[in-house]
């Protein structure tokens, strides 16, 4: 029997939870993704990739920076308020306002940089490009944001130039501009869930690669991968086939490759073997009890819910 930490009023160890993080080392792309990010290299073009949640877009840019060795990739998070400076820089005004009530010392440009500005995914990458190291940019959720700023983004990609006009001194304002290299643009991947429609002038701009739920022999290296379990590939393919009768069973958001990698792990966790998924009419009612509960990673509406309590899973 399953042990409950809720029974038990105890949390799990780090050692007992869910051990898989971004950036692994262990992303299995496709060859027609690989040859995308050829293309956007070749083209010095940004990479745009869609698909559904869970097939692996922003994995994706964490893998391609470790496989090029170029540092961690920059990453933004977009929001339905988000402008263009968000990427470049934040100004934190308040403490500036602040430090000045308290303190009568004028503080030089330098100092106002150091002190009260951060520099954001875009900017810092275009200024390190001015030292010759090319960066990943992932520009995370992109159809969040409001339409000007796809557009806005690529003319600054393409400038690779921006100011910071809280650092400008009347006479100079060298140290509020910042110009990159046009040799070592940043590798811009922008990802999209198309809940809207972007603007058409910058898909133009764009390359674009629709991520597929993987299937078969790929589905299958990708778990192997992923999760550190003993199983034999005519095992896998026994969870790959519950996990698409249960994808045939969901009408609302279809489970992706995410959701089978945290049921494949959870379900080796309680005990509940591919074995047992290919006989649920002889599998013990606990472990029945327990394959039902794992329906919570996968169903993501309560009629998806209670539709797969009742699915019978024959693989």
């Amino acid at each position: 029997m399953a042990l409950s930490y809720y029974e038990q009023k105890k949390l799990p160890t780090k050692g007992q939870t869910f051990p898989l993080r971004q950036g692994d080392g262990n992303y299995i792309a496709s060859e027609e993704l690989k040859r995308a990010v050829d293309i956007a290299l070749l083209l010095d073009k940004p990479l745009l990739l869609t698909g559904l949640p869970g097939t692996g877009k922003t994995d994706f840019a964490f893998h391609v920076a470790q496989h090029f060795n170029l540092g961690e990739p920059l990453v933004f998070h977009t929001q339905t308020s988000s402008v263009a400076n968000d990427l470049l820089y934040r100004y934190n005004s308040l403490a500036h306002f602040q430090y000045s009530r308290h303190n009568t010392n004028e503080l030089k440009p330098s100092d106002i940089e150091e002190k009260f500005i951060d520099y954001e995914a875009l900017g810092a990458a275009i200024r390190e490009s001015a030292k010759g190291i090319k960066r990943v940019v992932l520009i995370d959720e992109i159809d969040k944001a409001p339409r000007d700023l796809s557009n806005d983004i690529l003319d600054i990609v393409d400038n690779m130039r921006f100011r910071v006009p809280e650092l400008q001194v009347k006479g100079n304002d060298d140290i509020s501009k910042h110009q990159g290299s046009l040799d070592c643009k940043p590798l811009l991947i922008l990802t999209s869930n198309s809940e809207k429609a972007l603007p058409e002038p910058f898909l133009r701009r764009c390359l674009f690669f629709y991520i597929e739920q993987p299937k078969g022999e790929h589905l299958r290296n990708i778990l192997k991968a992923k999760l550190d379990l003993k199983y034999k590939d005519p095992e896998w393919d026994v969870l790959i086939k519950a996990f698409e009768v249960v994808q045939q069973s969901v009408r609302g958001k279809k489970p992706a490759t995410a959701e089978l990698i945290l049921w494949a792990w959870w379900l080796h966790q309680q005990g509940i073997s591919p074995a047992m998924l290919a006989d649920t009419a002889h599998m013990p009612e606990d472990k029945k009890a327990l394959l039902r509960a794992s329906f919570s990673i996968l169903a993501k509406d309560n009629e998806d819910w209670l539709r797969l309590q009742t699915t019978e899973i024959k693989c």
